[in-house]
């Protein structure tokens, strides 16, 4: 057992170090501020190696037969990828790893309570049932699979495929991260395996919006076929921008004609916050006049999206077979025809809910004021 100075980078000595040497195979060492104490623990526990030796033979003691086998049938694994073996490193990452604190939780459990979680939260019913179903397309792909059993290397080959472009791709992994991390703090597993995955760069395109004659052959083509009920969701799309969960969520009652405004509560909006769409353009005024006296919700989610917007676009095809409905397209023609209006970007934004910012950096000079003028001059028959 040695007592010796330690040093710092000046020379001057730091602190006094008693070494005890290796002991039931792991090096004690004991620091202390000065000398005096350092030698008087080193004399006081001189006997601490050989005691530590006795605890190791004791303990080797106790193993029975199989368990003697078992180690020395892990040391022959261990010892050609780590030399030299520390044991306890291994059980540690055994406990952390193969058996979590938290116990083992499949991933389609911990996906519904993370689900549970984010309802209880008051998130919104389009967010918490899209995380849900992005969430299980990953757990179908591993089925029976224990959320402490999923890797890095996994996530990556999953995640990295081909078929989607690289905005799907980080989408994918703020989801998972999010269920990894969730599953983490409960102790269903020892990491989060998504936190060191490099998430893809994204190229941003320009926003599709219609043409005045493609936004034309919206309205002609709904005004024809009353029994499908599109006018009004494809005419506020159109000239007034809101989203389409907005207009989901949308009541007749909110259009105001007499002010020329739309108003919608934060229950109606994507960020929960209540947002007026006003100075309704003339056109749009006059698409929604007939259904002044009208109550009740503009029209429904399942029937709207699911086969009227499809019937919608075969029949426009029937006559322009190059037509074809543009994601978000709506709302990104109503931003970029009222940009193009002459109106300020801060003005647009407002209407929109939009941050004035993005709409500079992605709308900006997407039309001319001429194709806005032909935008806006779209009336009913």
């Amino acid at each position: 057992m040695k007592v010796r100075p330690e040093y710092d980078k000046g020379g001057n000595i730091l602190r006094w170090c008693v070494d005890v040497g290796t002991a039931g195979g792991k090096r004690i060492r004991k620091r202390f501020a000065d000398k005096a104490k350092a030698e008087l623990w080193a004399r006081e526990n001189k006997t601490i190696k050989r005691t530590e030796s006795f605890k190791t033979l004791g303990l080797w003691a106790k193993l029975s037969e199989a368990e003697r086998g078992s180690l020395m049938r892990a040391l022959e694994i261990l010892r050609p990828v780590c030399a030299p073996i520390n044991f306890e490193e291994v059980a540690q990452c055994y406990v952390t790893f193969a058996k979590p604190s938290g116990g083992k939780k499949l991933l389609t459990e911990a996906i519904e309570a993370l689900i549970q979680r984010k309802v209880r939260a008051n998130k919104k019913e389009s967010y918490h049932t899209r995380l849900s179903r992005d969430l299980n397309d990953f757990a179908n792909d591993f089925p029976n699979s224990a959320v402490n059993e999923i890797s890095q290397g996994m996530i990556e080959e999953w995640v990295f495929d081909d078929s989607w472009k690289p905005i799907t791709q980080r989408n994918r992994l703020r989801d998972l991260h999010q269920l990894f991390a969730f599953a983490l703090k409960e102790k269903w597993c020892g990491v989060n395996p998504v936190a060191n995955i490099e998430k893809p760069s994204i190229t941003w395109e320009s926003p599709e919006v219609f043409t005045p004659q493609e936004a034309e052959w919206i309205m002609r083509t709904a005004e024809a076929k009353p029994e499908w009920e599109l006018v009004p969701f494809v005419a506020i799309g159109l000239f007034a921008g809101l989203r389409t969960c907005e207009l989901f969520n949308l009541r007749f009652e909110n259009i105001k004609h007499e002010r020329k405004l739309i108003t919608l509560s934060g229950d109606q909006t994507k960020t929960r916050a209540r947002r007026i769409v006003d100075n309704l353009p003339a056109n749009l005024l006059a698409w929604l006049k007939p259904y002044q006296e009208k109550q009740g919700a503009i029209c429904a989610l399942e029937t709207t999206i699911e086969w009227r917007v499809p019937l919608l676009v075969k029949e426009i095809q029937k006559e322009h077979p190059e037509f074809v409905w543009k994601r978000n397209g709506m709302r990104h023609s109503s931003a970029s025809y009222h940009l193009a209006k002459g109106r300020n970007e801060n003005t647009t934004a407002l209407v929109h809910g939009h941050r004035p910012e993005i709409l500079f950096r992605y709308y900006r000079e997407l039309v001319s004021s001429e194709e806005a003028d032909q935008f806006y001059s779209i009336f009913p028959k």
